[in-house]
């Protein structure tokens, strides 16, 4: 029997970043129990600067960007704004005894360093948890965290341990012709860097499940799509081993081929039955997925049979397009998503933070996300400003060669 996850009515932590200015957003039901905060027990950054405003169910902080002892910080990519909000709960009425736990509320606004930031003015809107590219102003890819019972993308990015993650892969066809979707590979990182370590390969081999071999895992692709151009599958959710890191990234390859392409070893989505023992298909005949028990594809190339790696596969083939021109290949970034402990959280079990969009029309789409540690009672805000670039290039979490 499917499992329904509540979504609940409140957000407790919101941010949007503007050109020189941030503003957060924190609900007074903060924890989501009914028992709301005061204005006066939050304060923002090293100063200790006092909240701007409030309403009867918010506390907003909207202060400049390098107000309150905000910490700046660049990498190649990004210049990051860096401060918190504490939380420090008093007593009401003088009474000796206080109801909610002290909290640590970690507030990053990410700026692109390449591109103008709009002089228009941004409209955010919330959006789901998603990562998307624009490829060729034809083809639109997206890895999208979705609620349990598939019903929509999830406004989550928090997973309990011993949960699964529910993840569909798309490609938008309009005004394009027909295609189907494949995900040829998948690793999950602790870092957004596909070159870093720990790694763990989730998907192989040109759609091998392999997660789902594991003793302890019931990984899988969903048997029937949706639509062609959409793929669904389940990943039971964990955590790197000696790493007290909760949050995780996953990196796919992702390929769109025509609807006239029958799968084939190549071009297909297979999922491992403990049961029966063998592998299973999405589309196609079985014997498509020979190739995943032995742990690498030799296919014919002008004449010769070769050796495929799917790791290197992955690593170079992030942005390519078929000879035929009938088939793009490239890799999605979703992420950061939270794994905590589900003794362990801020909020209950079944509550959730949530992931924000800021649009602006005819816009490169970047994602803010709010994510909540129970772990470590901690909360961390990541956001991203909207940004129109000069360039035609979109600007996107992928990575080309």
């Amino acid at each position: 029997m499917s499992r329904q996850m509540a979504v609940p009515s409140w957000r407790p932590v919101s941010i949007v970043c503007m050109e020189d200015v941030m503003i957060v957003t924190i609900q007074k039901n903060l924890y989501g129990n009914g028992k709301l905060i005061k204005a006066s027990d939050l304060t923002l950054g090293p100063a200790q600067c006092k909240p701007s405003s409030e309403t009867s169910d918010t506390v907003i902080f909207q202060n400049n960007l390098q107000d309150c002892g905000t910490q700046i910080q660049t990498n190649d990519d990004f210049l990051m704004y860096i401060t918190s909000i504490a939380y420090k709960p008093t007593p009401f009425r003088n009474v000796p005894i206080i109801r909610t736990s002290s909290a640590n509320i970690g507030v990053q606004c990410y700026y692109p360093r390449h591109g103008n930031v709009s002089s228009e003015p941004i409209k955010p809107t919330w959006k789901p948890f998603s990562s998307t590219l624009t490829y060729n102003n034809t083809l639109s890819f997206a890895l999208y965290l979705m609620n349990e019972d598939w019903s929509g993308p999830s406004v989550s990015t928090i997973v309990p341990l011993g949960r699964s993650l529910y993840i569909e892969a798309s490609v938008n066809v309009e005004n394009h012709v027909p295609m189907r979707i494949y995900v040829d590979s998948c690793l999950a990182l602790l870092s957004p860097d596909p070159n870093s370590n720990p790694r763990y390969e989730l998907i192989n081999n040109y759609g091998c499940l392999v997660d789902g071999q594991q003793d302890d895992s019931s990984s899988t692709f969903i048997s029937q799509r949706p639509e062609p151009n959409k793929l669904r599958f389940e990943i039971d959710s964990f955590r790197f081993l000696d790493y007290d890191q909760p949050t995780i990234y996953i990196y796919c390859s992702l390929k769109a081929v025509s609807l006239d392409q029958t799968p084939d070893a190549t071009n297909k989505a297979c999922s491992f039955s403990k049961t029966g023992n063998l592998w299973t298909p999405v589309d196609g005949a079985a014997n498509i997925c020979s190739c995943c028990d032995t742990g690498h594809l030799s296919f014919q190339a002008n004449g010769n049979f070769h050796e495929v790696n799917s790791l290197k596969m992955f690593l170079t083939n992030f942005v390519s397009a078929g000879k035929q021109s009938d088939e793009v290949i490239h890799t999605q970034l979703l992420g950061p998503i939270w794994i905590i402990n589900p003794k362990g959280d801020l909020f209950p079990k079944d509550d959730k933070a949530l992931a924000v969009h800021a649009d602006s029309e005819q816009e490169v789409k970047p994602w803010m996300v709010v994510a909540v540690s129970g772990l470590w009672v901690t909360v961390v805000i990541g956001a991203v400003l909207t940004w129109k670039l000069r360039s035609r290039k979109s600007n996107v979490t992928n990575v080309e060669q």
